[in-house]
């Protein structure tokens, strides 16, 4: 998997029900304060890793985000890249330096594993000179079009378009097809 100097990593759990044709997608709350007031949003697990940190591979960066976001024990949470490529991958300008490019890439993935992080965790981050925090909330199992619609309300447009991106790639499974013909003739932007 090609290297970038920055990235951010999204990890994309899902299951699929084989006699409806169901996608379930885990997600959580994502929120953050502006203005002194809490934004609340739907998100897919995401880490972020930039050229002034280290030097870590998307794979590594993708397994912190398993390990950091969504597992209970850090040490014991076993999943498989349904494929191993990225589905979806966006390039946008650095924030760092404002030169460069970052790549956010968009990975699927599969567990049989059910211990999930089942209490708010805080992440706190330097900003400027002062820290600030960003509370990820237990994930969570949603269907897919139920998922879509609640980040249409609260949710960002790049983990919109994931989620479409995830779904168009399930979707060589008839039934996944078939059940969600509508959503998928949305545009992922």
């Amino acid at each position: 998997m090609q290297a970038f100097q920055s990235h951010a990593c999204t990890v994309i759990f899902y299951r699929v029900y084989a006699d409806t044709g169901g996608v379930e997608f885990l997600s959580f709350t994502y929120t953050e304060t502006k203005n002194n007031h809490p934004v609340i949003t739907w998100r897919f697990p995401t880490e972020s890793q930039d050229e002034y940190n280290n030097r870590e591979t998307p794979l590594e960066t993708l397994t912190a985000c398993v390990t950091q976001e969504i597992a209970l024990d850090e040490k014991l949470f076993p999943f498989q890249l349904t494929p191993q490529e990225p589905v979806y991958s966006d390039f946008v300008q650095s924030q760092k330096d404002r030169t460069g490019k970052h790549a956010k890439l968009v990975f699927l993935a599969q567990t049989e594993h059910t211990a999930f992080r089942t209490t708010p965790k805080d992440d706190r981050k330097l900003v400027g000179d002062k820290i600030e925090v960003e509370t990820l909330g237990p994930p969570e199992w949603h269907e897919a079009e139920e998922l879509h619609l609640m980040m249409e309300q609260r949710g960002t447009s790049f983990h919109r378009s994931a989620l479409l991106k995830a779904l168009e790639t399930l979707a060589v499974e008839k039934k996944v097809f078939e059940k969600y013909i509508n959503l998928l003739k949305k545009p992922a932007r």
